[in-house]
């Protein structure tokens, strides 16, 4: 071969050799970009994670804060839905700070409390909330379909993580609308903002129940007193609120439209009453009186509807 057949091989050669190499190099940079770009995401969502604990879980152990932020790593997001692009959907547990504001609940924001045992119950509160929810065949887009997903993955990773690591209303407020109230009840109108689309028969248990616990509802849920001096914020009435404030296009339909969805309803309030919201303060005697007559009530009205 001659010389310039061989210069020609050894160029074609090199030539290749740089193209490889280039090619290599050009790999090797995507590579390293999608690195980065995945590093940057996945600080972005511990960074978020970590604002959100923050805002739930202040005074929680740090035992606590580490199974958030495996849950968070694990997961991909937080209980309050917090991202770079803003807040995902309104979650359960940013709800139990809502009410928890609501009732005046010093610290309001501090759902997770000061142990990990309450961190579990507020999870397990987010979890049943989650499964039992207020409007359950709301139409919903795709992307609020997948965000609610990891909400429930989240809670489920969550109290795996810590099982491992193991308000009220203003009196003078309330005092008013006692008097108003035991002045003008009207069982027709009370019945309407609460269970506007029940069956005549879930109406009518009712009314036997609120008989048989002594006292009367009023409109949007306020337990009052037969002689108007006492009254009481009921689990019917934080629920209302809710409606309201996730702008549900029936906040009066608390009973739903069937017996079943009624019966539902009242177990949740039942629920609710056993498992109160961390750092939520026990109240007088008086106070767990009239709690214990709310739960009597709905004893009385899961009774009745169980035999329609």
């Amino acid at each position: 071969m001659s010389m310039n057949g061989i210069e020609s091989a050894g160029y074609r050669a090199a030539g290749h050799q740089a193209g490889k190499t280039k090619r290599n190099a050009g790999s090797g940079a995507k590579g390293f970009l999608e690195t980065v770009a995945e590093k940057t995401a996945q600080d972005k969502v511990t960074e978020y994670g970590e604002r959100a604990f923050d805002l739930a879980g202040s005074k929680a152990p740090q035992s606590v804060k580490d199974a958030w932020m495996e849950t968070v790593k694990e997961v991909g997001v937080n209980g309050l839905g917090m991202t770079s692009n803003g807040s995902t959907h309104i979650t359960q547990m940013h709800i139990q700070q809502v009410i928890a504001n609501y009732w005046g609940v010093p610290d309001s924001a501090n759902i997770l409390g000061n142990s990990v045992q309450s961190a579990i119950r507020a999870t397990q509160k987010a979890l049943y909330d989650f499964d039992h929810p207020l409007e359950p065949n709301k139409a919903r887009s795709v992307e609020e379909q997948q965000a609610l997903a990891k909400e429930r993955e989240f809670y489920i990773t969550f109290l795996e993580n810590l099982e491992e690591a193991a308000g009220e209303i203003d009196d003078i407020t309330a005092g008013a609308e006692a008097d108003n109230a035991v002045k003008g009840h009207d069982p027709s109108r009370v019945l309407d903002s609460l269970a506007k689309h029940a069956p005549e028969e879930v109406r009518q248990a009712f009314l036997e129940a609120e008989k048989e616990t002594g006292g009367f509802m009023t409109v949007f849920g306020l337990w009052i007193s037969s002689d108007g001096k006492q009254s009481h914020m009921t689990q019917m009435g934080v629920d209302y609120i809710i409606r309201q404030y996730q702008g549900e296009s029936n906040p009066t339909d608390l009973f739903g439209t069937t017996v079943g969805s009624a019966i539902s309803a009242a177990k949740k309030w039942i629920y609710n009453i056993d498992h109160p919201l961390a750092g939520q303060q026990a109240g007088s005697a008086q106070e767990r009186k009239l709690l214990a007559m709310e739960r009597a009530f709905y004893v009385s009205f899961l009774d009745k509807l169980g035999k329609l």
